[in-house]
């Protein structure tokens, strides 16, 4: 992947780092077990109209984690990722794709590493 057209966020709900990135993304991970989270963007995405509907275990058989949402502060304020991890959650990767919420049309991928 082309660095100057993707932001790459990792964090465990602190830091981020980012390549010619004009939104910043704040992580906020709910719950006891300890998380990774990867967000991977195309550097075209409106962090304001993103949806990430659901993420799926890659190596289990353990429930997706849903409760996702990404929240905004106006049009050009902070925008925030929040995954709530239930407290039964399986270990394992859990992935999905974030989408423009007005198109539908994929503008990343995201994956949170649950530890057991």
């Amino acid at each position: 992947k082309d660095a100057d057209s993707l932001r790459r966020f990792e964090g465990n709900g602190a830091s981020h780092e980012s390549h010619r990135a004009s939104a910043h993304i704040a992580v906020d991970i709910q719950g006891r077990k300890h998380s990774r989270v990867t967000l991977d963007l195309r550097g075209d995405s409106g962090a304001g109209k993103l949806v990430i509907p659901a993420l799926y275990p890659l190596n289990s058989t353990g429930a997706p984690l849903t409760d996702i949402t990404v929240e905004r502060a106006g049009d050009n304020g902070p925008t925030t990722l929040r995954i709530r991890v239930p407290d039964d959650q399986p270990a394992g990767t859990y992935t999905g794709v974030a989408v423009d919420g007005a198109t539908n049309e994929p503008k990343g991928t995201l994956s949170v590493q649950v530890s057991g």
